[in-house]
Formats: C-alpha cells, sequence, structure tokens
C-alpha cells in the first residue's frame, strides 16, 4: 500500500513538473509624472485603471477597475495592455485631478505618463472668535473649510467662492474670485 502511494505521489510530481505552467503574462512599466506650472517633477498620486477600452481583463481585472495605485515619480510593474491613468495633484488643497486614458504599455517597456496642472494661491486675512471660510469651485462641488487666522492656500486655477462665517451671526460671501496661474490673491471679509 505504501509502495503504492509513493507511486502515486512521484507520478504527480512528475507531471506538475512536465507539464507547462502556461504562457507567462507579458509584463511592462508604468511610470506617472506631473508638472505644476510648467514646471516639475511635482507631488502626486495615481490610480491605474484597466482602460474601458480594453479588449479584456488583464491580470484579472476587468475594463474599467482599478489595477494598482501609486506615488508619482516611481514606476510600477503592470501586465502589458490598456490603461486608463488619473493622477491626484496631493500639495493643492483641492486636489485637483487629471485623466490620460488609452495609455498601452508593451512588454519589456516602461511607459511613462505626465500631465499637466495649473494652480494659483489664496491668501487668507481674517480674524474672530469663533470664524471660518469655506470655498468652494463656483458653480458647486465640495465645500474646503479653514478656520481663522491668515495663510496661504494653493489651488486649482478658475473662479472660486468664498463664505466667510464670522462669529455666531455674520455671514459674509465673496464671489467670482479668479485665481490665476501662479499668483497669489488676497481674499478677505472687508
Amino acid at each position: 500500500m505504501k509502495t503504492m502511494r509513493n507511486r502515486v505521489l512521484l507520478g504527480l510530481g512528475l507531471a506538475v513538473m512536465l507539464c507547462p505552467a502556461g504562457p507567462a503574462e507579458a509584463a511592462g512599466r508604468l511610470a506617472v509624472s506631473v508638472t505644476v506650472n510648467d514646471v516639475g517633477p511635482s507631488q502626486c498620486s495615481f490610480t491605474a485603471f484597466v482602460s474601458a477600452a480594453s479588449p479584456g481583463p488583464i491580470g484579472g481585472k476587468a475594463p474599467g477597475t482599478a489595477y494598482t495605485t501609486g506615488a508619482c515619480g516611481l514606476a510600477v510593474d503592470v501586465p502589458a495592455g490598456l490603461y486608463d491613468v488619473k493622477a491626484v495633484y496631493t500639495p493643492a488643497w483641492d486636489q485637483p485631478e487629471k485623466w490620460s486614458k488609452g495609455i498601452k504599455v508593451a512588454d519589456g517597456a516602461q511607459q511613462n505618463v505626465t500631465l499637466a496642472f495649473e494652480t494659483g494661491n489664496m491668501n487668507f486675512t481674517f480674524g474672530c472668535t469663533p470664524c471660518r471660510a469655506e470655498v468652494q469651485k463656483a458653480g458647486g462641488g465640495a465645500a474646503l473649510s479653514s478656520q481663522c487666522g491668515s495663510g496661504n492656500r494653493q489651488l486649482s486655477t478658475g473662479t472660486w467662492d468664498v463664505r466667510f462665517q464670522l462669529g455666531a451671526e455674520l455671514e459674509v460671501w465673496k464671489r467670482g474670485i479668479e485665481i490665476t496661474k501662479g499668483r497669489t490673491r488676497a481674499v478677505k471679509p472687508f
């Protein structure tokens, strides 16, 4: 009985060693970087998605699904295929994002993706107790909140609205504040 079991185990072991494991998935590298106001590289994070235009799954992930995440400037290993990349410029207060779609990563090659962001600064000066400023892209979106005091906040270029809450009952709106590339815009409630 013991001899028979050993022969079966030996036969299975040889079968596993002699049977090919199947073709290895082709692999490449993906590197993402960003420039800000035509200067770079800068800090950011990214997510690589299997492209919605991909003819099939990549690495077991269906088209449209996130495959991997990473920090800009560091290449990541990915299976060869078609990817959509979303980069987030993390130092900006509003953390803007940009997409690059249909990035083809070839077997044995590194594909580099560079995305450009434009930012300016909003400089707050206000004080009272209690107080707060809420900043929001004109036309809607999530509000970003700041406490009393002064300071610079880096934001995406565009038009912003600011709501100052000064004390329990005084609310002051500043609407249509233009943030332009590389410039600082001072904003005060009065």
